[in-house]
């Protein structure tokens, strides 16, 4: 997903449920590790999705979810840091009212 801002794509309804089903998986998997919380590391997912949600939002798909569920993401799994919080604002900072 995270390639999907440097590809030439169209926007079509199922690349958008494609990408929000992707978003859920992700969060199921960081879950299921374990090991919650610890301490927030530049985490390229969380990062590079960022552009990713950001093309997608621009293209017409709806990413309320997926926002949500890393927003989730990064406050269950991650302990806070000053990382974390230029991550957060960064999202936060960016999110679409």
């Amino acid at each position: 997903m995270t390639a999907v801002p440097e590809l030439d794509l169209k926007a079509t309804p199922e690349l958008c449920r494609a990408a929000q089903s992707l978003s859920g998986v992700r969060r199921e998997e960081q879950a299921s590790r374990g090991q919650d919380p610890y301490p927030y590391q530049t985490d390229s997912y969380i990062d590079d999705s960022l552009q990713s949600v950001k093309w997608f939002t621009a293209h017409g798909c709806g990413c309320d979810e997926g926002i949500a569920a890393i927003e989730s993401n990064v406050r269950e799994h991650y302990l806070d840091s000053p990382a974390r919080q230029k991550c957060w604002r960064l999202w936060l900072h960016w999110k679409p009212q």
